[in-house]
Protein backbone atom coordinates (compact mmCIF):
# COMPACT_ATOMS: atom_id res chain seq x y z
CA UNK A 1 0.00 0.00 0.00
CA UNK A 2 1.28 3.45 -0.93
CA UNK A 3 1.25 6.17 1.73
CA UNK A 4 1.63 9.86 0.82
CA UNK A 5 2.28 12.49 3.50
CA UNK A 6 2.35 16.26 3.06
CA UNK A 7 3.85 18.15 5.99
CA UNK A 8 3.13 21.88 5.90
CA UNK A 9 4.34 25.01 7.64
CA UNK A 10 2.17 27.99 6.76
CA UNK A 11 3.48 30.62 6.98
CA UNK A 12 7.16 29.77 7.37
CA UNK A 13 9.95 32.15 8.33
CA UNK A 14 12.90 31.74 5.97
CA UNK A 15 15.62 33.09 8.23
CA UNK A 16 18.96 31.38 8.70
CA UNK A 17 20.11 30.41 12.20
CA UNK A 18 23.88 30.64 12.78
CA UNK A 19 25.85 27.46 13.48
CA UNK A 20 25.28 26.23 17.00
CA UNK A 21 21.95 28.09 17.08
CA UNK A 22 23.67 30.90 18.99
CA UNK A 23 22.98 34.50 18.10
CA UNK A 24 24.14 37.76 19.57
CA UNK A 25 21.37 40.12 20.62
CA UNK A 26 22.02 42.41 17.67
CA UNK A 27 21.65 39.46 15.27
CA UNK A 28 18.06 38.74 16.30
CA UNK A 29 15.32 39.58 13.83
CA UNK A 30 12.67 41.75 15.56
CA UNK A 31 9.19 40.22 15.72
CA UNK A 32 7.68 43.31 14.09
CA UNK A 33 10.05 42.90 11.14
CA UNK A 34 9.09 39.25 10.76
CA UNK A 35 5.37 40.04 10.80
CA UNK A 36 5.74 42.94 8.37
CA UNK A 37 7.97 41.09 5.93
CA UNK A 38 6.95 38.79 3.08
CA UNK A 39 5.36 35.49 3.99
CA UNK A 40 6.43 32.14 2.61
CA UNK A 41 4.87 28.70 2.74
CA UNK A 42 6.80 25.49 3.16
CA UNK A 43 5.87 21.87 2.60
CA UNK A 44 7.52 18.47 2.58
CA UNK A 45 6.08 15.73 0.39
CA UNK A 46 7.05 12.25 1.58
CA UNK A 47 5.97 8.71 0.84
CA UNK A 48 6.20 5.13 2.04
CA UNK A 49 5.36 1.90 0.26
CA UNK A 50 4.09 -0.59 2.83
CA UNK A 51 4.41 -4.10 1.50
CA UNK A 52 5.23 -7.57 2.85
CA UNK A 53 8.85 -8.68 3.07
CA UNK A 54 8.11 -11.29 0.41
CA UNK A 55 7.36 -8.44 -2.01
CA UNK A 56 10.52 -6.52 -1.20
CA UNK A 57 9.56 -5.03 2.15
CA UNK A 58 9.18 -1.41 3.21
CA UNK A 59 10.30 1.34 0.79
CA UNK A 60 10.67 4.91 2.00
CA UNK A 61 10.58 7.90 -0.37
CA UNK A 62 7.89 9.64 -2.39
CA UNK A 63 9.52 8.42 -5.60
CA UNK A 64 9.71 4.83 -4.28
CA UNK A 65 5.95 4.27 -4.30
CA UNK A 66 4.27 1.71 -6.52
CA UNK A 67 2.37 4.58 -8.14
CA UNK A 68 4.06 7.99 -7.66
CA UNK A 69 1.39 9.53 -9.93
CA UNK A 70 -0.96 9.68 -6.92
CA UNK A 71 1.00 12.72 -5.69
CA UNK A 72 2.73 13.91 -8.88
CA UNK A 73 -0.42 14.55 -10.89
CA UNK A 74 -2.24 16.44 -8.09
CA UNK A 75 0.88 18.55 -7.52
CA UNK A 76 1.11 19.45 -11.20
CA UNK A 77 -2.50 20.71 -11.22
CA UNK A 78 -1.50 23.45 -8.77
CA UNK A 79 0.83 24.99 -11.34
CA UNK A 80 -1.12 24.92 -14.57
CA UNK A 81 -0.08 27.33 -17.34
CA UNK A 82 3.34 28.13 -15.89
CA UNK A 83 6.94 27.47 -16.87
CA UNK A 84 9.15 24.98 -15.05
CA UNK A 85 12.91 25.62 -14.86
CA UNK A 86 15.33 22.88 -13.82
CA UNK A 87 18.83 23.31 -12.44
CA UNK A 88 20.74 20.09 -12.95
CA UNK A 89 23.63 18.61 -10.99
CA UNK A 90 26.11 20.39 -13.28
CA UNK A 91 24.67 23.81 -12.38
CA UNK A 92 23.06 24.19 -15.81
CA UNK A 93 19.55 25.64 -16.01
CA UNK A 94 16.98 25.06 -18.74
CA UNK A 95 13.25 24.99 -19.30
CA UNK A 96 11.73 21.71 -18.13
CA UNK A 97 8.93 20.49 -20.40
CA UNK A 98 8.49 17.17 -18.59
CA UNK A 99 8.20 18.06 -14.88
CA UNK A 100 6.36 14.82 -14.08
CA UNK A 101 9.41 12.82 -15.17
CA UNK A 102 11.75 14.94 -13.07
CA UNK A 103 9.50 14.73 -10.02
CA UNK A 104 9.48 10.94 -10.38
CA UNK A 105 13.25 10.67 -10.84
CA UNK A 106 15.25 13.71 -9.66
CA UNK A 107 18.62 12.02 -9.32
CA UNK A 108 20.37 14.57 -11.59
CA UNK A 109 18.31 17.55 -10.43
CA UNK A 110 19.28 20.27 -7.98
CA UNK A 111 16.26 22.58 -8.07
CA UNK A 112 12.92 22.93 -9.84
CA UNK A 113 11.27 26.35 -10.08
CA UNK A 114 7.73 27.24 -11.11
CA UNK A 115 7.30 30.77 -12.51
CA UNK A 116 5.82 32.75 -15.39
CA UNK A 117 9.02 32.44 -17.42
CA UNK A 118 12.34 30.61 -17.45
CA UNK A 119 14.54 31.58 -14.50
CA UNK A 120 18.09 32.76 -15.35
CA UNK A 121 20.79 30.37 -14.24
CA UNK A 122 22.55 32.99 -12.12
CA UNK A 123 19.49 33.19 -9.86
CA UNK A 124 19.38 29.42 -9.41
CA UNK A 125 23.04 28.58 -8.88
CA UNK A 126 23.17 29.88 -5.27
CA UNK A 127 20.41 27.40 -4.43
CA UNK A 128 22.17 24.46 -6.02
CA UNK A 129 25.68 25.10 -4.74
CA UNK A 130 25.19 26.33 -1.19
CA UNK A 131 24.04 24.65 1.98
CA UNK A 132 20.28 25.20 2.22
CA UNK A 133 20.70 27.58 5.14
CA UNK A 134 23.23 29.66 3.22
CA UNK A 135 20.96 29.79 0.19
CA UNK A 136 17.99 31.27 2.05
CA UNK A 137 18.59 34.87 0.87
CA UNK A 138 18.57 33.67 -2.75
CA UNK A 139 15.47 31.57 -2.07
CA UNK A 140 13.60 34.52 -0.56
CA UNK A 141 14.58 36.72 -3.51
CA UNK A 142 13.45 34.09 -6.00
CA UNK A 143 10.05 33.67 -4.31
CA UNK A 144 9.36 37.36 -4.83
CA UNK A 145 8.53 36.42 -8.44
CA UNK A 146 8.34 32.63 -8.62
CA UNK A 147 5.31 30.60 -7.54
CA UNK A 148 7.29 27.75 -6.01
CA UNK A 149 10.77 26.33 -5.58
CA UNK A 150 11.18 22.57 -5.14
CA UNK A 151 14.21 20.64 -3.87
CA UNK A 152 14.66 16.85 -4.08
CA UNK A 153 15.46 15.37 -0.68
CA UNK A 154 17.25 11.99 -0.45
CA UNK A 155 15.18 9.35 1.34
CA UNK A 156 16.00 5.75 2.27
CA UNK A 157 14.86 4.30 -1.06
CA UNK A 158 14.33 7.26 -3.34
CA UNK A 159 13.53 10.94 -2.92
CA UNK A 160 11.05 13.17 -1.13
CA UNK A 161 10.43 16.79 -2.17
CA UNK A 162 10.67 20.06 -0.24
CA UNK A 163 8.38 22.78 -1.55
CA UNK A 164 8.71 26.50 -0.86
CA UNK A 165 5.92 28.71 -2.20
CA UNK A 166 4.91 32.35 -2.31
CA UNK A 167 1.23 31.51 -1.63
CA UNK A 168 -0.44 28.89 0.61
CA UNK A 169 -0.47 25.37 -0.82
CA UNK A 170 -1.98 23.24 1.91
CA UNK A 171 -5.68 23.66 1.09
CA UNK A 172 -5.10 23.56 -2.66
CA UNK A 173 -2.98 20.43 -2.53
CA UNK A 174 -5.42 18.68 -0.20
CA UNK A 175 -8.24 19.42 -2.66
CA UNK A 176 -6.13 18.22 -5.59
CA UNK A 177 -5.30 14.98 -3.79
CA UNK A 178 -8.98 14.37 -3.04
CA UNK A 179 -9.83 14.92 -6.70
CA UNK A 180 -7.27 12.39 -7.96
CA UNK A 181 -8.29 8.74 -7.49
CA UNK A 182 -5.84 6.59 -5.56
CA UNK A 183 -7.36 3.13 -5.02
CA UNK A 184 -5.47 1.09 -2.46
CA UNK A 185 -3.45 4.09 -1.27
CA UNK A 186 -3.84 6.51 1.63
CA UNK A 187 -2.81 10.16 1.71
CA UNK A 188 -2.41 12.48 4.66
CA UNK A 189 -1.84 16.18 5.37
CA UNK A 190 -0.41 17.30 8.70
CA UNK A 191 1.43 20.25 10.29
CA UNK A 192 5.19 19.92 10.30
CA UNK A 193 5.49 21.30 13.83
CA UNK A 194 3.44 18.37 15.17
CA UNK A 195 5.55 15.72 13.45
CA UNK A 196 9.14 16.60 14.23
CA UNK A 197 9.99 13.37 16.03
CA UNK A 198 10.93 10.29 14.02
CA UNK A 199 8.02 8.37 15.54
CA UNK A 200 5.51 10.96 14.33
CA UNK A 201 7.16 11.54 10.96
CA UNK A 202 6.95 7.82 10.18
CA UNK A 203 3.59 7.32 11.89
CA UNK A 204 2.38 5.06 9.06
CA UNK A 205 4.88 2.42 10.14
CA UNK A 206 3.34 2.18 13.60
CA UNK A 207 -0.27 3.29 13.35
CA UNK A 208 -2.79 3.88 10.57
CA UNK A 209 -5.98 3.71 12.63
CA UNK A 210 -7.26 6.02 15.37
CA UNK A 211 -4.83 8.70 14.23
CA UNK A 212 -4.34 11.96 16.16
CA UNK A 213 -6.68 14.81 15.25
CA UNK A 214 -3.88 16.85 13.67
CA UNK A 215 -3.42 14.23 10.92
CA UNK A 216 -5.99 14.72 8.15
CA UNK A 217 -6.62 11.97 5.63
CA UNK A 218 -7.52 13.24 2.15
Amino acid sequence: MDIVKYFYEEPAALHAVPDGAVRAADDLVPLDALLAGPRFYRGYLAGTCLQPAADGGLRVGATALENPAIWIQPLLTLFDGVVWTRLDANQTAARCDAPAEVLADPRATGVLVVAESVIPVELLQPLGSAERREGLPALRALLADAEAVLFPEPAHDGFDWSVFASTPLRERLAAALRAYPAPGARRFVLPYQRARSEHRFYFEQWQLDALPDFIEEV
